[in-house]
């Protein structure tokens, strides 16, 4: 539109100069005059088209530009979709090797005494496991925006084990420096999350760094927030807080660049050196848990970054390593997994609990025996992922059955939209892969005891 203006403004100034030249020409053959203000007039002219000549160039660089940055913009969105969809695929797949090594350590620890040193062999196996399962979490933090269940948590146990973690990544000519008070208090949040906060924000440090030597310095401790301080951050509340600090010696930030770090896909780093979206999830993680995020740094004199959290006080803990009572049952279950190990290790878990159990690998021939007999089963438990019919479309046609069967999903994706989703598609409840058979008992019970209670 601006162009079309433009244009017809630049021929309506044409007609004019033609029609003054014109009426001057007859001028001077009827007085033999000359003037030369005809002549200012073309030079104003040629001026005025110099400069909307400039303007459309300009006008048709920048939309070249714009064009550019959102053709890069979507590219870099399709990588990240295709990613997140890799993602769901490796989760998927890793929790169903994760399944059996849980499950058959989990069953024989309940057969061993806890003085017994095999004993506490098997919890460090079954806490390998455990922290297994966190990283594929960790790795579908990408692909989708999850609102997980916050637990209170010492946040400098969080950040040793992410400095372990990121430590073999980072060059050795960096060295990291901790400061971690390890009674800074505990934070409400979801363990995960916090990894991926700390993680993101050593990595930048050591990119920034990444051509010199220096120091990555990790500081953790309690301040107290005033009423001064909290009137000029909307974010922040009177109280005490947890303040991480990630400080790194690298190349620094002019002003301009400070006011886009937040935004999504922003980056000074070359383009095979991340998607510019480590702190803009930093924000939305830090923001989500009642936090702020505070960025120093000046060209040449490195970044300090700082996290607050609030402490919180008098959360009743829950001691997840307290023994619960099995309770299993004598019903029938019906098992579809299309993995024969996984499959094999859920019918042991369920005839330890003293359940009749029935495993079928292919949901077609499962589904097939049910309707046949629907009265020998009284729960399905069925995976998500399975070749000719999956979890969804099993538990469709189990609802056509006359008789009320109730359906547990069990899943390798860990998509709580699954979970959300269950009421429509006819579930009654979905477990996350790997799991343990406490868990599953419980689940189990559950869904068969509120069958027999409703009317």
């Amino acid at each position: 539109m601006g162009f079309l203006a433009i244009m017809l403004g630049m021929m309506a100034l044409r007609q004019i100069l033609t029609l003054w030249t014109t009426r001057t020409s007859w001028a001077i053959a009827l007085t033999g005059q000359t003037s030369e203000f005809p002549g200012l007039i073309v030079s104003l002219m040629a001026l005025l088209s110099i400069f909307f000549l400039e303007r459309i160039l300009t006008e048709r660089k920048r939309a070249e530009e714009e064009k550019i940055r959102l053709e890069s913009q979507l590219l870099r969105s399709q990588r990240l979709e295709t990613i997140g969809t890799l993602a769901g695929g490796i989760a998927h797949d890793f929790n169903n090797l994760l399944t059996p090594i849980v499950g058959y350590t989990d069953m024989a620890l309940s057969e061993l005494k806890p003085t017994d040193p095999v004993h506490r062999n098997l919890q460090q196996v079954l806490a390998g496991a455990s922290r297994a399962k966190e990283l594929v979490e960790q790795i579908l933090m990408f692909s989708r925006k999850v609102e997980k269940e916050r637990r209170p948590l010492r946040l400098d146990l969080i950040v040793k084990e992410a400095v372990k973690l990121i430590r073999p990544a980072i060059p050795n000519t960096i060295k990291i420096q901790q400061g971690i008070d390890p009674a800074c208090g505990e934070i409400l949040a979801d363990a995960s999350q916090m990894h991926q906060v700390i993680v993101n924000l050593c990595t930048n440090a050591w990119q920034a760094m990444e051509n010199k030597s220096g120091t990555i310095s990790i500081e953790l401790k309690k301040k107290k927030v005033g009423a001064t301080t909290a009137l000029k951050n909307p974010n922040l509340h009177e109280g005490d807080y947890a303040c991480l600090s990630v400080i790194d010696q690298g190349r620094g930030m002019d002003a301009k660049t400070l006011d886009h770090i937040f935004e999504p896909f922003f980056s000074t780093k070359p383009i095979d050196h991340g998607t510019g979206l480590g702190l803009s999830v930093v924000q939305g993680i830090v923001q989500s848990h009642k936090g702020h995020i505070d960025v120093e740094s000046q060209l040449e004199t490195g970044t300090r970054v700082h996290i607050y959290l609030p402490i919180v006080k008098n959360i009743p803990q829950v001691n997840e390593s307290e023994v619960v009572e099995l309770i299993g049952g004598q019903e029938s279950i019906l098992v579809i997994d299309d993995d024969q190990v996984v499959a094999t290790m859920i019918k042991k878990m369920l005839e330890e609990l003293g359940y009749r159990v029935a495993v079928y690998e292919n949901s077609r021939d499962a589904l097939a025996f049910l309707k046949q007999h629907p009265n020998r089963y009284d729960l399905v438990l069925s995976d998500w992922t399975m070749p000719f019919i999956n979890g969804a479309e099993f538990s469709e046609h189990v609802q056509a059955i006359p008789r009320e069967i109730p359906v547990i999903i069990m899943t390798g994706y860990g998509d709580d939209k699954l979970k959300s989703a269950t009421q429509s598609l006819g579930i009654n409840t979905v477990l996350t892969k790997p799991l343990r058979q406490k868990d599953l008992a419980l689940a189990i019970r559950r869904v068969l005891d509120q069958k027999s209670t409703s009317p």
